[in-house]
């Protein structure tokens, strides 16, 4: 908890996971870096440093923002102006092209959401997770478990994603077993089935 405090940045909010201090292409968030915040919701309640849980919510809030877009996929990284902390770019990171949609980018979206939630309770995060779960969910063929590139459609040859489905189904597990005072019975029901 103490590595991940030392990276946090300021000139935007966001705690660095990679790259040099100074560098001006590592200066950028992750989607993947939610799943290291429930560390420092942890060690704020077991070492008393409210410094670690102001940082993991600045932090969620920053990527949530950048990183998770309105009705669209999630970035994988997205890049900050280190001069002033503004967001600049984000990026998918896929391999195969820049239109690719990874389905396990998406799946490890919801599950450091829903992680995350268990924490802290924000009713955006709860928004974040909904909007991104309908994304996911439209994107999914017939059989329920995605291609690794969400932009496949039924019918169209292509691998599926077995982790990337057993990490979304990890995230719902955990979204129905968080109390929600926010969700109805029925949502949390939906993410159960």
């Amino acid at each position: 908890a103490a590595v991940l405090a030392s990276r946090f940045r300021a000139k935007g909010n966001f705690i660095q996971m990679s790259g040099a201090d100074g560098d001006p292409h590592g200066y950028s968030v992750s989607i993947r870096s939610l799943m290291a915040m429930p560390l420092l919701f942890w060690a704020r309640d077991e070492d008393a440093k409210q410094e670690y849980r102001d940082m993991a919510k600045a932090h969620l809030k920053t990527v949530t923002s950048c990183c998770i877009p309105e009705g669209g996929p999630v970035f994988g990284t997205f890049y900050i102006n280190p001069a002033d902390g503004t967001p600049v770019a984000g990026s998918s990171g896929a391999e195969f092209s820049v239109q690719s949609v990874p389905a396990y980018l998406q799946a490890e979206a919801l599950l450091a959401l829903a992680l995350c939630y268990r924490y802290d309770r924000q009713a955006d995060d709860l928004q974040s997770l909904r909007r991104l779960l309908s994304f996911y969910k439209s994107r999914l063929p017939s059989a329920m478990i995605p291609f690794w590139d969400m932009n496949v459609t039924d019918g169209e040859e292509s691998s599926r994603d077995t982790a990337a489905a057993a990490i979304a189904a990890c995230a719902l597990l955990q979204m129905s077993e968080n109390y929600c005072a926010d969700v109805s019975d029925d949502e949390t029901f939906s993410w159960r089935r």
